[in-house]
């Protein structure tokens, strides 16, 4: 699937200053949100946010989350997850549970779209179930804390290919630092609450779920191109989104960031906050989406 004209590399400038102009002319992808945004969240909690994988050359991909905790049917999953081979996607459902709950790292189940100029449409599920679903992590030792944490699996879906990557997650601090150590990242052990490490064929990766400034910026200065600090806080002052998450793989290969919001007067209607929408109508000016209140 082709998308716009573009440079073979196009610069982390295009994607970002160019977002409007670049993003809405990928085919497929707004569909598949119209369509995501079809589905009640049938008095369930939801919510959806914005991320970015990059280079130091390149800001690679968006990325868009859908999180629902309601039953979800057979009709719900053909729009949330249309790909002929689910995977080990309903042998991992039928063991999740719908929950009124929500806590920072969320136990609802998550379908994304990856978006990237000149490349298929890459589809995702993620899910966390209590205890190991695939096993121990075969390269990081989980402190004994954290053996009977909720941990997780995701598979993306790009091109007829599924890529099956093991989520662990970490709240031993010890742990923490060491990732952070090994990611060149200071140590703001503290200040992070979990780190979500991801392990897959061909690459391994640390996700930090915090929100300090200062292990942000760093991420962002060290890792990426020079100014994309702050063309990322220009986006994040025009949503209204706060930067969260900073994400490495484990090789330097590549990176990531997410913007999270409040929820404002959606939360009376179990709107956690919907970042995806708030991306698409304030920075994409796209103005159509199906709304539900």
């Amino acid at each position: 699937m082709n998308g716009p004209e573009l440079s073979p590399r196009p610069s982390a400038y295009n994607l970002l200053w160019r977002a409007r102009e670049v993003l809405p002319e990928i085919p497929g992808w707004l569909d598949y949100v119209r369509g995501v945004y079809s589905v009640d969240p049938g008095g369930y909690p939801f919510l959806s946010y914005l991320g970015i994988n990059f280079t130091k050359d390149t800001i690679k991909n968006y990325k868009l989350y859908f999180s629902f905790y309601k039953p979800l049917t057979a009709k719900d999953l053909d729009l949330l997850l249309p790909v002929p081979d689910r995977g080990h996607f309903d042998q991992l459902y039928a063991k999740w549970h719908p929950t009124h709950a929500y806590k920072t790292i969320h136990r609802g189940v998550t379908f994304a779209i990856k978006i990237e100029p000149q490349k298929p449409l890459t589809y995702y599920y993620h899910l966390r179930l209590l205890g190991l679903p695939f096993g121990l992590p075969e390269r990081l030792t989980l402190a004994q804390s954290d053996l009977g944490n909720h941990h997780g699996a995701c598979e993306e879906f790009t091109g007829g290919k599924i890529h099956l990557k093991r989520y662990f997650y970490a709240y031993d601090k010890p742990t923490i630092a060491q990732s952070l150590l090994n990611s060149g990242l200071p140590d703001r052990s503290q200040n992070v609450d979990c780190v979500e490490y991801i392990e897959s064929e061909g690459r391994d990766k640390y996700a930090w779920i915090s929100d300090d400034p200062e292990l942000i910026g760093a991420h962002l200065n060290e890792k990426g191109q020079p100014r994309l600090l702050s063309g990322l806080a220009l986006l994040a002052r025009t949503c209204r989104f706060q930067l969260f998450g900073p994400g490495s793989a484990k090789d330097g290969s590549d990176h990531s960031i997410y913007f999270t919001e409040d929820a404002g007067p959606r939360a009376q209607y179990g709107y956690l906050f919907d970042g995806a929408r708030s991306f698409l109508e304030r920075y994409l000016k796209i103005s159509d989406l199906p709304r539900r209140i």
